[in-house]
């Protein structure tokens, strides 16, 4: 996950929330503007959504516990369809439960960390209520999606090169941290950038004491 920059809800929206009687619709403008917001990943996972392809507005506190927030704009995000090669997770697995931490917070993103195993890799927090909201909720460390992480990050790791030499070059790690860090220029970031930022930052940290 990476923190998303929350901006204000689409005057369409706005209009529409304030109609009197209205009910939840999913509409087009919702949809436009969060898969702006979050540089068209989802929220969740970090894989690829686009306009094209399934995607739901996924509401964190959920619309059948607080049906106060059904309409509000700070409490949806837009999520991929939940389900990978068959296995669900996102929103799909989310179902009606609540997220307690916060997409929008530096704070959480601050406690996560990624876990690299020899074919996988794990994501984790380090408070254990939010590592337990990632696995048992959302469904984030299932097999698909650390395999999945493991082979974007196993491409970032041939662009350095040999082991012995993550550490010499400060100026081209800070230089492709920075372009997985950025939208394109399409507004898109890559596909799990929030983890390849997380392993630069290390990589970055360790050149530094060098």
């Amino acid at each position: 996950m990476r923190k998303i920059v929350k901006g204000l809800e689409p005057l369409a929206w706005r209009e529409f929330r304030n109609t009197p009687g209205v009910q939840y619709e999913a509409k087009p403008e919702l949809r436009d503007a969060l898969i702006q917001e979050q540089g068209y990943i989802c929220a969740y996972c970090m894989q690829r959504i686009s306009l094209d392809g399934k995607t739901h507005i996924e509401h964190m506190k959920s619309r059948s516990k607080h049906p106060e927030l059904i309409l509000d704009y700070q409490n949806m995000v837009l999520c991929c369809s939940g389900r990978t090669c068959g296995v669900s997770h996102c929103d799909n697995h989310k179902d009606n439960e609540d997220i307690t931490f916060d997409l929008f917070s530096e704070d959480f993103i601050n406690t996560l960390s990624y876990h690299i195993q020899s074919r996988s890799v794990a994501i984790k927090s380090s408070n254990p209520i939010w590592d337990k909201e990632i696995n048992d909720i959302l469904n984030l460390n299932c097999s698909i999606l650390g395999i999945n992480r493991k082979q974007v990050l196993d491409a970032v790791i041939t662009v350095l090169g040999k082991k012995k030499d993550w550490n010499k070059d400060l100026r081209k790690l800070q230089e492709l941290r920075n372009h997985w860090d950025t939208k394109d220029a399409s507004g898109k970031y890559k596909a799990f950038c929030g983890m390849v930022v997380w392993f630069l930052d290390r990589r970055i940290a360790q050149a530094a004491h060098k």
